[in-house]
């Protein structure tokens, strides 16, 4: 099986040098090549990596405190659920 894997790599790698030497570039140029297409694309702009800045409008989102619930109220909350996992009622054991 490895044999087979590691065939069907290779031909994928030597299909890739064909494409790529059709182009006129090697595999070395191959992680540049994204690169590459996406100044192409913007049309040889150069692209701003930061984000947008958004204007503010004034108002702050509250950070909510860092809320951690008990054992007892997070099995609470799942208490109605039961029966999902146990569509019978509860398991046999």
């Amino acid at each position: 099986m490895g044999l087979i894997k590691d065939f069907k790599e290779f031909r994928k790698k030597k299909k890739q040098e064909e494409f790529l030497a059709s182009l006129g570039l090697t595999m070395e140029d191959l992680p540049l090549l994204k690169e590459a297409v996406r100044l192409v694309k913007c049309q040889g702009q150069p692209v701003n990596e930061e984000k947008p800045v958004v204007a503010s409008t004034g108002e702050h989102k509250e950070e909510k405190p860092n809320q951690k619930m008990t054992p007892e109220e997070f099995i609470e909350q799942f208490a109605g659920e039961v029966e999902e996992f146990y569509p019978y009622g509860r398991s046999v054991n």
